[in-house]
């Protein structure tokens, strides 16, 4: 049964023709649809009145028709956009977005651009979707979208596989690893916007949340409490700061400053089978990982003595050891040091003010936490490296090991011995209520040393105060708690992620390829390229593609092969045609098309 696509494409076909031809000869042709090859005299008569149709505008396809009511264009393409970087930052935060959350940012995007009556429905969502192909968003959940027998019963037999490889290999706990990534914002001071009473939830208000300058630390440690040197990821590739003196610990560059495939290989290879090779030799080991695509590389170009087991799906949060306090020990420890060192500035009369001045000899990039300015990758590897090596015990290590109950019985029994039963509970994994106070008194300590020295007022230029805590108003005990809180785990909430997104979706929408010098102290001083807006695609229609063919068919009839050319446009004709009217006409509804959860 013929359809109003096929009249009207036939139509077009007909009117565009470069040759004249009979309405029945043409209908008769490969020009036109396959549905007419056997032309009728119904067929024939009805494409005489569909003709004059089409010429006078009345003859419409149902495509045509939906693409020229379309409103709301802009909001549409900054939709596609936004969820196209938002897949693509779920690799390394691992968050999902509710449905509900995206219509308050569509509401919110039609409110800044001035577009009134606008309600962001879930039917118009739902056809944005589909008119750009968008399906579906595959989302690997955590421990908490199963049941705990769904969990035991995915753990078992993964545990026993491990240790049948242990025993096997011939694995000692010293030579069973487990690494894993997260990101980290060094540079950032606690803010007052974290404060439950400041509506954290407020997506507008995180906006104002500074310093989203970020680094990505993979931890590596082994069963027996020993560890294996931190790697950072940074975007720039020279960091002006290491020319003060060798970075600490490994390094390597990353435009997002995340681990990708090829960072992963470069961990592998020049971070972790070394470590490996010098603490035990060239002997049998086991790496634990998660389900990071960035994991997914090929490992067999890897020494035959590595092998690496990838932890079961939706269970990280429950089984890995780095999980379990390791990181959020890490972030802890650098925040309290960071205040530290801040504070002994202060410790002389007039302190700050020198370490200041003679920050202002220094290059841009290499003015770091001693000359009272924002650390730069070398303090912050610095201050890792003391954290990791000197103050994180191996007692500690074994813990989160035993915690993430992956290990064998014995194992777990003789950490038990060698470390006592007692363990912190996963709720309190993060930050302790006596880390929480300790880190309170030095903001409390640095505020009035910064009130003492009348930094908020005197100095303008100041770029390390600036929107935190430490010139803002008075909180009281509760709210300043709260507020550390969220500051130690900041990288990791919603809200913040939403931030970076939202910033990386205004970069790629506004800014083109420039090349400049960072100006600023905080800045790393490194020759940096920026992102850009890729130019538009033009989009083909359908009516273009059949005008192409008829211009190639036209061409065609020109060569020696006119024949055999003729065929293949044909039948390359016939396929367009075809694909063409298998395409839906309409939307399907999309189910748990995000996720709600922290995956």
């Amino acid at each position: 049964m013929l359809t109003i696509e096929d009249w009207y494409f036939a139509c077009e076909t007909y009117d565009n023709l470069a040759i004249k031809m009979g309405q029945r000869a043409f209908l008769r042709s490969n020009l036109s649809s396959h549905h007419f090859t056997k032309c009728t005299q119904s067929q024939a008569q009805s494409f005489g009145r569909m003709l004059k149709k089409y010429r006078s505008g009345e003859l419409q396809p149902l495509k045509v028709k939906r693409e020229r009511s379309r409103k709301y264009i802009e909001l549409e393409d900054r939709l596609v956009q936004y969820l196209k970087v938002r897949a693509e930052s779920y690799k390394r935060d691992k968050y999902g977005i509710s449905w509900a959350i995206l219509q308050e940012k569509l509401l919110s995007w039609a409110e800044k651009m001035g577009i009134e009556g606008f309600k962001a429905s879930s039917g118009w969502i739902n056809s944005t979707l589909k008119r750009h192909s968008i399906v579906n968003i595959n989302l690997h959940g955590e421990a908490m979208d199963l049941t705990e027998e769904e969990r035991i019963q995915l753990m078992a037999p993964w545990k026993r596989e491990l240790e049948d490889l242990i025993d096997e290999k011939n694995i000692s706990p010293g030579c069973i690893y487990n690494a894993d990534q997260s990101g980290f914002f060094y540079q950032k001071l606690p803010n007052s916007l974290y404060v439950t009473k400041s509506s954290k939830k407020d997506y507008a208000g995180v906006k104002q949340m500074k310093d989203k300058t970020r680094i990505a630390i993979m931890v590596c440690t082994a069963a027996d409490g020993t560890r294996q040197p931190i790697a950072i990821i940074g975007k720039p590739k020279k960091p002006r700061c290491f020319e003060l003196v060798p970075p600490p610990l490994p390094y390597k560059d990353q435009t997002n400053a995340w681990f990708d495939k090829e960072v992963t290989k470069w961990w592998v290879s020049s971070v972790f089978w070394p470590a490996h090779l010098q603490r035990h030799g060239n002997v049998n080991c086991i790496l634990i990982l998660d389900n990071c695509s960035a994991h997914n590389i090929d490992y067999s170009t890897f020494p035959d003595r590595l092998t690496v087991k990838f932890l079961p799906p939706n269970v990280t949060s429950m089984h890995q050891p780095a999980d379990m306090g390791m990181i959020g020990a890490l972030k802890v420890g650098y925040k309290s040091n960071y205040l530290k060192q801040l504070l002994n500035i202060f410790d002389t009369p007039g302190g700050y003010k020198r370490a200041r001045d003679l920050g202002k000899r220094q290059r841009n990039g290499c003015r770091g936490l001693q000359y009272g300015n924002k650390p730069h990758i070398l303090d912050a590897m610095h201050i890792l490296k003391d954290i990791w090596y000197v103050r994180t015990s191996d007692e500690s290590i074994k813990r989160c090991w035993r915690k993430a109950g992956i290990l064998p019985t014995l194992w777990d029994t003789d950490i038990n011995n060698d470390v006592g039963s007692a363990s912190l509970s996963r709720s309190s994994r993060t930050i302790s209520d006596e880390e929480c106070i300790e880190l309170c008194g030095l903001i409390k300590s640095l505020k009035v040393k910064a009130d003492e020295t009348g930094i908020c007022t005197t100095d303008k230029d100041d770029l390390l105060f600036q929107n935190s805590i430490i010139v803002e108003g008075e909180l009281n005990v509760e709210e300043m708690q709260d507020m550390v809180r969220m500051w130690v785990d900041v990288e990791d909430t919603q809200e913040m992620i939403d931030c970076v997104v939202e910033d990386e979706l205004d970069a790629i929408e506004n800014v083109q390829y420039i090349i400049e010098e960072e100006e600023d102290d905080d800045k790393e001083g490194d020759v940096i390229m920026k992102p850009a807006c890729s130019p538009p695609r033009h989009s083909v229609s359908y009516a273009d593609a059949m005008k192409a063919m008829d211009v190639l068919d036209s061409y065609g009839s020109t060569c020696s092969s006119a024949s055999k050319i003729s065929k293949s446009i044909s039948s390359l004709r016939w396929m367009l045609q075809k694909d063409h009217l298998a395409r839906p006409k309409c939307s399907p509804t999309i189910t748990n098309f995000f996720s709600v959860k922290k995956l």
